[in-house]
């Protein structure tokens, strides 16, 4: 995926989803509950949610970052 090509609004939508992936997971993880997305054990949510960052980063937005 080409993230240079998004708009920043796209960008935070899919940053944001990660984010909200991963607190999904830790939540289940706390409750007992089976994970749903396993985001800390697949890289590529890693890597996906850096290439995201990395733009964002580049134009200078503000957002709130994944607690990894």
């Amino acid at each position: 995926m080409d993230f240079e090509q998004m708009t920043n609004e796209g960008l935070l939508l899919l940053y944001g989803a990660v984010r909200e992936a991963l607190e999904d997971d830790d939540r289940n993880d706390h409750d007992g509950k089976q994970k749903v997305y396993d985001v800390r054990e697949f890289s590529d949510w890693r890597r996906w949610s850096d290439g995201i960052a990395a733009v964002l980063d580049g134009r200078n937005i503000s957002y709130p970052r994944v607690p990894w």
